[in-house]
This record gives structure tokens, sequence and C-alpha cells, in this order.
């Protein structure tokens, strides 16, 4: 799981291990601890230059799919790279990205499949882009409306930790300051949480 520590990434780390997989991940060293409390099971510094080959290490180069919670072209071509190679008559390693797959990247491997997946498709409507139609999904929507019931029972029973937040001063006045903040780069494993009372 390429994380890096988003949200989607502290979540999807938890419900990978309540799902029974291994989890791998990868973030700063200042976060590891935290991931380690969610469950990750091997975590490796984003930033280190031989990461392909430390989860290649950590699976015995078994990896069959990846979740790139970024999905930027080199986080999604690390996720390429690290997984397993297949025979050609064996069913191909995948990657699933939470944007359009990069062209480069798609090119790396053959026996590798980048499948996006778009949120907005979980909500039953055709999604449109410049360039990209993507028709409604009644499948996506139906699966998410059987989801939903689980995941709150996990929430409710404590299964699934919420982010850490950073309550920002200033409420609704001090978004904008927020939104700074965040695009510095400095968010890093919270969610900042604005006080509106």
């Amino acid at each position: 799981m390429s994380a890096f520590l988003a949200s989607l990434g502290l979540f999807s780390t938890q419900l990978a291990k309540l799902s029974g997989y291994k989890v791998i991940t990868t973030t700063s060293p200042k976060n590891y601890n935290l991931l380690k409390s969610l469950g990750a099971d091997v975590i490796v510094n984003y930033r280190d230059t031989d990461i392909v080959q430390q989860i290649q290490k950590a699976t015995k180069n078994s990896l069959k799919y990846a979740f790139d919670t970024i999905s930027e072209a080199d986080t999604q071509a690390i996720c390429v790279k690290s997984l397993a190679s297949t025979p050609k008559a064996a069913i191909p390693g995948k990657v699933i990205v939470v944007q359009f797959p990069n062209e480069d990247t798609k090119s790396l491997r053959s026996d590798v499949v980048i499948q996006p997946t778009i949120i907005y498709m979980a909500l039953g409507g055709s999604f449109e882009w410049p360039g990209i139609s993507l028709p409604a999904s009644p499948e996506d929507k139906a699966h998410m409306v059987s989801w939903i019931p689980k995941l709150e029972e996990l929430v409710t029973k404590g299964q699934i930790k919420p982010n850490p937040v950073k309550v920002w001063p200033g409420g609704l006045e001090a978004v904008n300051e927020g939104f700074q903040y965040m695009r510095e780069g400095k968010v890093s494993a919270e969610k900042i949480v604005y006080n509106v009372m």
C-alpha cells in the first residue's frame, strides 16, 4: 500500500489488516508508530531509493496486489515495479489507483493491470472530466450500499480508528490558512478540523 499518510492510507491500512492481508506500506519515519498501531506489518520509508527492493524482500517477491492511495506517476511506478512477475497464462498482478493510470507507468509491465477506482462512481451517477467520460455503475453503487452498514459496525465497535486531528484555531475565518498549510505539504497523518462554535 502506497500511503504516504494521507487519510485514505490510514483507513486502508486498517481495512486491509482487518481483511486478513499482510500490510506493507510506505511513509516517512515520523509516522512509523502510528502505522504500526493501525496494523501495518512492514513499513518502508518512501524516500528510500531502494523502496522497490525493500518491498520485494518483505514479500519474498510474491506481491500480487497494491493499492496506491496517492496515485502520482512515481507512486504508481513504485507499485507496478514492486509486484511479482506472473507467467503469461496466470492472472496478472493488479495496482488499484485513485486517479487515472499514468500512461508511462502503464507501459512498464504487461503482466500488471493498473485499475482506477473513482469514488464518485459509488454514488450511482456518471463521471465527466475533460477527455474522460465514465458511465454510471449500478454495480459500484450496490457495492457501496451493502458496504456502508459493515463500515458503520467496524467504527461503532472501535475496530476502525479515526484519523488524528489538528484543531485549527480561528474557526471558519481561518479555513484559507488551513488550505495554505495543506498546499505547503505540512499535513501528514492528521485531518485539519475547525471549531465553528
